[in-house]
């Protein structure tokens, strides 16, 4: 498959309420190849459709906390989704362009809260479903997702020392696929959240020395399943030190 000359277009605008807050939208044409096959083994045409946008920004203390609300919808008229069936001849999962939309909320708050207290938090809620059967679609990813990563400096005597800890929080998944034999078989992984910590000792100006602890409960999950009775586990936990010099 070969696509030429395909002209994207995007716009945007932004309008200042006042000192610390604004409000913004967009808007971009879609127009995506694809590599996955029907049926009879061609690819998929490619995914065109559009897309929109418009939320609210915030900034505090001088730039250095922001926040951001919005809202976004898409539309596709030839989105790849999985039959769920193998074309074993030729080794393949066979996937179908479907008219879909999506729809979601994204919620972002980062900067600093006081001095030496830093935050990155995040939470996006996602809803993809078919226009004509109004089916949820691309269930293997979740509808709601949830992060938020602290750093603190501690003060005085103790100021060399930065703690910190994350969590994340990815909600139920499935998808419906054929098992190893040809059988229907749902494959499903259920809400979980996962902690991270961190601790960073500023050894001298120009010598730190970091320790991250990811998945710090050990929690045991799939990061992927699916696709032929495959499942692959996500990362245990493991911890990293690092130092580092700057020069």
């Amino acid at each position: 498959m070969r696509e030429t000359g395909e002209v994207v277009p995007f716009a945007g605008v932004t309008y200042d309420l006042n000192d610390n807050f604004s409000i913004y939208a967009s808007y971009t044409k879609i127009f995506q190849p694809q590599s996955v096959r029907d049926e009879n083994n061609a690819v998929l045409d490619p995914d065109e459709g559009d897309s929109y946008e418009a939320g609210f920004k915030g900034e505090w203390f001088n730039g250095r906390l922001n926040a951001s609300l919005a809202y976004f919808e898409i539309r596709q008229d030839n989105r790849a989704e999985s039959t769920g069936v193998r074309n074993v001849e030729h080794n393949y999962i066979i996937y179908e362009g479907v008219k879909a939309k999506s729809k979601g909320i994204e919620l972002e708050v980062t900067g600093e809260l006081m001095p030496g207290w830093n935050i990155q938090a995040g939470f996006t809620h996602q809803v993809i479903r078919e226009d004509e059967t109004n089916e949820k679609l691309t269930t293997y990813q979740p509808e709601n997702q949830f992060k938020i990563y602290t750093t603190y400096r501690l003060p005085g005597a103790l100021n060399k020392l930065t703690l910190g800890l994350g969590a994340n929080y990815q909600g139920t998944t499935w998808s419906d696929e054929n098992d190893a034999l040809g059988n229907p078989h749902q494959y499903r992984q259920e809400a979980f959240w996962l902690l991270n910590a961190m601790s960073k000792c500023q050894i001298t100006n120009n010598l730190s020395a970091t320790l991250n602890v990811n998945n710090l409960l050990d929690k045991y999950y799939y990061s992927n399943y699916g696709f032929g009775n495959g499942k692959m586990y996500g990362e245990p936990r493991n911890m990293m030190l690092t130092t580092r010099w700057d020069f």
